[in-house]
């Protein structure tokens, strides 16, 4: 298992994120944008895979990252979708 720490700020949120249980990486917004802006991850639409967070129903994953990175009662807390795990750990 390989696990790739990508942030570089230090106040940011940072979200632990698993694919597969295979690959870990650390990223904060920016970080998770910059090496996955261009795939699926940040799609909308009919056809994308939602994720589930309690109270708002199914979201897109931008919409995810939006809520959880103001409500630090969020940490810790395990978000998953497909074949990816998202964790906001700071």
């Amino acid at each position: 298992m390989k696990t790739i720490d990508r942030t570089s700020e230090a106040i940011a949120p940072k979200f632990l994120c698993t694919w597969n249980d295979d690959l870990i990486e650390l990223h904060t917004r920016e970080s998770l944008l910059k090496c996955y802006g261009f795939t699926n991850l940040y799609e909308t639409g009919d056809h994308v895979l939602t994720w589930n967070l309690e109270g708002m129903g199914e979201i897109f994953f931008d919409e995810l990252l939006n809520h959880i990175s103001i409500n630090k009662s969020y940490i810790n807390k395990d978000f998953h979708c497909d074949n990816m795990t998202l964790t906001r750990v700071q």
